[in-house]
């Protein structure tokens, strides 16, 4: 479906799409370094926890930021559907924060400065959320078409392969937050209720709608019984006239 009017979604979207006008006219700007995550100089940068996304213009090349751009349309835009424009809008902004945040603990751990920059891993936790609630929609990936379910998992192998190893766990684990998000296993529900799981409302109304079907079978089974049972013993009765 194509929205009508301005959504969360979208302003994303542009943002993006002038991050990378911005970066392609101007690639040696200061501005880069300073939107730039780096889990050693966060006391400097305090707001990179926040602009990482766009630094380097979203990092994503034109072919990125134009498939991107397209992607997000199409799924984001069902995702914010699902959750509203405010959750979505929150959703998206906890995401860049607990991004930046993992990369933090995993500087600590490793004693090292864990940078992070561009805006894929994003795209990739929309992905997810979209995936888990839509796992067996088909995807056309180049010329392969693909369960949704696998895409998301492609999309979570990117960002853990895409940085270096020792922070690869902690680049990928918000888009475990942003499975749990969309598979209702956290204490905030995502949304509408998901297809492929009924709530326990509606597994109660399953079976007593399959109990009063299941009386109404009955019935007419014993119904006919009766009929069979009935026409038998007046074709008897025809057969034998000499019982009357």
């Amino acid at each position: 479906m194509i929205p009508r009017k301005i959504t969360v979604n979208l302003i994303i979207i542009a943002i993006l799409v002038l991050a990378f006008l911005s970066a392609f006219v101007a690639p040696a700007a200061p501005i880069w370094t300073l939107l730039l995550f780096e889990s050693d100089n966060l006391g400097a940068k305090p707001w990179s926890v926040l602009t990482w996304p766009i630094a380097f213009g979203g990092a994503l090349g034109f072919m990125g930021v134009l498939f991107g751009a397209i992607w997000l349309y199409q799924v984001g835009h069902q995702v914010e559907q699902d959750l509203g424009s405010p959750k979505y809008a929150i959703t998206m902004l906890s995401l860049t924060i607990a991004g930046a945040f993992c990369m933090l603990i995993g500087g600590f751990i490793f004693s090292a400065n864990a940078p992070l920059f561009g805006a894929y891993p994003l795209i990739a936790a929309v992905t997810v959320m979209w995936a888990t609630r839509n796992p067996n929609s088909i995807v056309t990936l180049i010329i392969f078409p693909i369960k949704a379910k696998w895409l998301g998992w492609v999309s979570a192998g990117i960002v853990f392969f895409s940085t270096l190893p020792q922070f690869a766990p902690f680049a990928a684990a918000p888009l475990a937050l942003a499975w749990a998000l969309a598979d209702n296993r956290l204490p905030i529900r995502y949304g509408k209720s998901s297809p492929k799981t009924p709530t326990k409302q509606y597994r109660k109304h399953w079976k007593e709608d399959e109990t009063f079907h299941e009386d109404v079978r009955n019935r007419e089974s014993e119904r006919d019984e009766r009929k069979r049972l009935k026409d038998l013993f007046e074709r008897s009765m025809i057969d034998d006239p000499d019982s009357k």
